[in-house]
């Protein structure tokens, strides 16, 4: 059965304050189909399809990695192709993070496309063309969120939309913690 292939990404998941204000904004657009708030998320890498075998061994790489939690913030509305997104300030702890989770895609031994790093939070598929460009400058209300963890996560298309599960989660270290509370911890 480890040959059969899972369509996976990698991602932070997003705060139910987040997923509200994506929610409130999308309905706004009056244009596409809003995603759920469970289907919310930062992708990181898109891994494509993969083998079980192949996830196991990334899942070894990506339990190595050491970040510490940090917060994002929305920058305002962006668009690609037919979807609508809320843009993400790359800020160095995200862009530190996508790094991290791209070098453990190479030492596991996977190919990915290159492609610029533009964070964003995909809110809305299949919007108009013609969406007002003006509706692309409405301000955004100043959010941010706290990061603690990202996730593995798997994608089955449907024709209602994609599903997504999680099959890994991956803490982030809290801030001003440190390994040797670890040792402590231990005695």
């Amino acid at each position: 059965m480890s040959g059969a292939l899972i369509r996976c990404f990698v991602a932070i998941p997003v705060s139910s304050e987040i997923a509200q204000l994506c929610a409130d904004v999308a309905r706004a657009a009056h244009s596409g189909r809003s995603l759920p708030a469970e289907n919310l998320h930062l992708t990181l890498a898109f891994l494509g399809d993969r083998t079980r075998d192949a996830l196991i061994e990334l899942n070894d790489h990506f339990e190595a990695i050491k970040c510490r939690t940090f917060s994002i913030r929305l920058s305002g509305l962006g668009s690609f192709g037919n979807s609508l997104h809320m843009a993400v300030e790359p800020d160095s702890e995200l862009l530190h993070l996508h790094e991290s989770v791209q070098r453990c895609i190479r030492q596991a031994g996977l190919m990915l496309q290159r492609r610029r790093f533009r964070p964003h939070i995909t809110i809305v598929r299949g919007i108009e063309s013609a969406l007002n460009k003006g509706f692309l400058q409405s301000p955004v209300p100043q959010a941010t969120m706290v990061v603690t963890q990202f996730n593995l996560n798997s994608s089955t298309l449907r024709p209602d939309g994609a599903r997504y599960e999680t099959l890994s989660t991956y803490p982030l270290q809290l801030q001003g913690w440190s390994s040797q509370a670890d040792d402590f911890a231990d005695r």
